[in-house]
């Protein structure tokens, strides 16, 4: 806007320009009742978690924030719902300030009991669209957004006589720093998680060969065998399931159309997770059904040495994910191979797959890690047109030492399935790699073996955990 003022040309942004051209065929906003996160699962109430947002405001001396990112209202006031696919979030506005909670919401989405226990606590409900009247109002020392998450629109409503602060959601931070009811939600999810994925690849090997097996019904089986756990709410992405040169796509998604039908000769890449009340769940494992190549296995592990040398790093306090980064490249970026994504994303607790603001990847982010945050750890390795690798598992920063040269942190592997180990070129694996494989495999059988009832799947497990 500022750069056009110069050149004379004024920026218009009231125009809505879809709604004229779209006016058939639009679904309307979703009516799904939105349903209370209670604090049993999300560790902290909602009057406790406002009261910090307000502290924060107060030490910026402002008197509103205004948050337009669903995860973060979601978070903030304790709720949850269904419309956006795969993120239980509902669609809203909140408004907080130092005396006051507002939550604009369409009153449809909203059960009585739902709003008599948010009222209980001193939130107001609004309905959804008088935010617009709602912001031209606002009076006080002045408002914090985030740039980021925050549409023009209602930017540029905000009164001029209110000051206004740039920066990242102050809920996005404190959301980010799970509390100890959220970790063991975390654990649980994992748990339930490798019962389905047990189902799943018991499934995939045991019909290998009598019937034909797709991208598509790999997925379909898959999804099923994570319905039938407890507290299941749903996928938490959609599923990455390629095959062969279809791995080979970072961000693949399978459809009619390029469905391959998985064979014995290349590796199979599956990148799936659930949605549980109580936690969130990522993983990527790779299956091959046939007889790896030589060069598959030197791929397969390069890539596993690099997603173990991070579990296992001890970092100090301060320290940002790029500078972590390196650690899961190395042994690729030493034979001249590399993978074009991070090798981390931040994941909420019964919430976004995708949460920030933490990250592991080479671009710089500012935000250091904590003791508490929860970052995936999938490095990979890609050949166009023949197949792709990718080894994930979720990690927790919990603390690990203290000492003269100040506080140490490390990563905690939260996920809980196996590794498959035919793919591995022993040969590139030092014998503290192969330590870490039999300790993580030996963890995830006594955590999870219990918890198989069908015998021939706990004989699978069973050895697909066997120390190697």
């Amino acid at each position: 806007e500022n750069i056009l003022s110069g050149k004379k040309i004024k920026l218009v942004s009231e125009l809505d320009l879809i709604s004229e051209i779209w006016t058939e065929g639009r679904e309307s906003l979703p009516d799904d009742e939105i349903f209370i996160h209670p604090v049993e699962r999300a560790g902290e109430s909602r009057l406790s978690k406002i009261d910090k947002m307000r502290e924060s405001l107060k030490e910026k001396n402002l008197s509103h924030t205004l948050l337009c990112s669903l995860d973060d209202i979601c978070w903030a006031f304790n709720i949850r719902g269904y419309d956006v696919p795969f993120n239980p979030v509902a669609i809203s506005y909140a408004l907080i300030s130092l005396d006051s909670a507002d939550l604009f919401v369409r009153s449809i989405k909203v059960p009585i009991e739902v709003k008599e226990e948010l009222e209980r606590d001193g939130v107001t409900m609004k309905e959804y669209s008088e935010i617009e009247s709602a912001i031209p109002e606002l009076s006080g020392n002045g408002v914090y957004i985030d740039p980021s998450r925050t549409n023009y629109w209602l930017y540029d409503k905000i009164p001029e006589k209110m000051k206004i602060v740039l920066g990242v959601n102050i809920s996005t931070k404190l959301k980010a720093i799970k509390n100890d009811i959220e970790i063991q939600g975390m654990r649980r999810a994992m748990e339930r998680d490798c019962g389905a994925l047990v189902d799943f690849a018991y499934w995939l090997e045991d019909s290998f060969g009598k019937e034909e097996i797709t991208e598509l019904s790999a997925m379909a089986k898959l999804r099923e065998a994570r319905e039938n756990q407890d507290s299941f709410y749903g996928e938490s992405f959609n599923t990455i399931a390629g095959y062969g040169s279809n791995g080979a796509i970072i961000h693949y998604g399978s459809t009619e159309l390029r469905n391959k039908t998985i064979g014995p000769g290349t590796f199979f890449l599956l990148d799936s997770g659930g949605q549980y009340l109580d936690g969130t769940t990522d993983i990527t494992r790779m299956f091959h059904l046939g007889v790896p190549s030589q060069m598959e296995k030197r791929d397969y592990t390069l890539v596993l040495k690099g997603m173990i040398a991070l579990s296992v790093q001890k970092f100090p306090e301060n320290t940002r994910g790029s500078q972590l980064d390196v650690l899961a490249r190395q042994f690729l970026w030493n034979e001249a191979k590399n993978y074009a994504h991070g090798t981390g994303h931040g994941v909420g607790a019964f919430m976004n797959v995708h949460e920030g603001p933490q990250s592991i990847r080479t671009e710089e982010n500012p935000t250091k890690l904590e003791a508490g945050m929860i970052i995936s750890n999938e490095p990979g390795l890609y050949r166009v047109g023949e197949y792709g690798i990718r080894i994930e598992n979720l990690v927790l920063v919990k603390e690990e030492s203290k000492s003269e040269f100040g506080n140490f942190l490390e990563f905690e592997t939260l996920t809980l399935f196996p590794i498959e180990t035919k793919c591995i070129d022993f040969d590139l694996m030092s014998g503290e790699e192969i330590d870490w494989l039999n300790n993580y495999h030996a963890h995830v059988l006594g955590r999870c073996l219990g918890l198989i009832e069908e015998k021939p799947k706990r004989i699978w497990l069973k050895e697909k955990c066997k120390a190697v």
